[in-house]
């Protein structure tokens, strides 16, 4: 019989409790995690301003005691901005993610891969560090000059808009899917280890060994958005209908 580390048992537990709390409570979770990660990340850099921008900026040494009053300040007021702005920078995070995915997916299925990609955009060290040469190269590129092309690059740019304001739109949606997907990923990496410590096979913590499955994440995922569909069904028809 092979003994497991224990150590590898309890990181697996850890890692399979996060992916099954993500994978059916995603949509209940979404705003709670926005919120948490507003305040530490706010925190952390309200600290780190606090520690070293404001005594730079005063350009004198402070006490210890009001150094730390200092911090302590900068800590709250950056954990109020950080929830605050959290949200608008999420959001803003989603359109962009869409408005490029649908831009760029537009171009493929008008001009093609193949033609797309040979239109690389120039290297900035290839252009001597220079800024207006290489805008000027970025300018000159097919895409921007061909008539025939900026047909698909005015269509690829509305595509883009669509997708931006859709996906503002259905924000909630779209980060309890993500967090969904999370989860699934979380356990479909996890469950190879979980495979091997009950066959009692030699495990490590390796990335062969902790490889994502993909039949595994898409069987997770799946039942994790119609677990949650299944659940808030009622609250997702009334927020559309407000919607409308």
């Amino acid at each position: 019989m092979t003994e497991i580390d224990p150590t590898i048992t309890i990181a697996a537990a850890i890692v399979t409790a996060l992916g099954l709390i993500f994978t059916v409570a995603g949509y209940d979770l979404k705003n709670v995690l926005l919120a948490w990660v507003g305040w530490i990340t706010g925190g952390v850099v309200g600290a780190t301003a606090g520690w070293i921008v404001v005594p730079q900026l005063l350009e004198t040494d402070l006490a210890f005691t009001e150094h730390l009053l200092v911090v302590a300040g900068a800590v709250i007021l950056g954990g109020l901005l950080g929830r605050m702005l959290i949200s608008m920078v999420a959001q803003l995070t989603v359109a962009i993610t869409a408005f490029v995915t649908g831009a760029l997916a537009t171009l493929v299925l008008g001009i093609g891969e193949e033609a797309l990609t040979s239109m690389s955009v120039p290297d900035a060290d290839s252009t001597a560090s220079r800024a207006e040469l290489l805008f000027t190269e970025i300018a000159e590129m097919p895409v921007f000059t061909d008539p025939a092309l900026q047909q698909f690059l005015a269509l690829a740019i509305i595509v883009g808009l669509a997708a931006a304001i859709i996906s503002i739109r259905y924000y909630g949606p779209i980060m309890a899917i993500t967090l969904t997907g999370l989860g699934a990923a979380l356990l479909s990496t996890v469950y190879p280890v979980w495979e091997a410590i009950i066959t009692e096979s030699t495990v490590e913590l390796s990335a062969e060994q902790a490889e994502l499955s993909p039949v595994v994440f898409a069987g997770v995922l799946a039942f994790g958005l119609i677990v949650q569909a299944l659940r808030h069904s009622t609250q997702l028809t009334s927020n559309s209908t407000d919607n409308d």
